[in-house]
């Protein structure tokens, strides 16, 4: 998942021998930054970004990953927010997509092109 700002793609690993998880931030120039989250992370791995953070989990298990303070807390009303806002305009989105599609099956059309924002 891309960050905002483009500088960086956050994941969520967990690594096979000790079962750590983590959420790992790399750079297009090769730098990386692994804030390590809690376990049950793992259990439901949705990850959200927010500006230059990541949401990490699902439901009340969901933290803030901060790689530049390398650390994670609970999330707070702002985050929570922002969350709301995007999900709220990813619903928009997706809505309007079917709604055109429908439209364009009605009218006959074969081909479309796609805009994003």
């Amino acid at each position: 998942m891309w960050l905002a700002d483009s500088s960086h793609v956050a994941v969520i690993e967990q690594r096979v021998r000790t079962g750590e998880v983590a959420v790992t931030f790399l750079s297009l120039t090769g730098a990386s930054r692994r804030v390590a989250v809690p376990l049950q992370i793992a259990e439901h791995p949705d990850l959200v970004v927010v500006g230059t953070r990541a949401v990490a989990g699902e439901g009340s298990n969901r933290v803030l990953v901060d790689p530049a303070r390398d650390t994670f807390a609970p999330l707070d009303f702002d985050i929570l927010q922002q969350l709301e806002q995007a999900r709220a305009v990813d619903t928009h989105r997706k809505v309007t997509t079917e709604q055109i599609t429908e439209l364009m099956r009605r009218l006959g059309a074969t081909e479309a092109v796609a805009a994003n924002g």
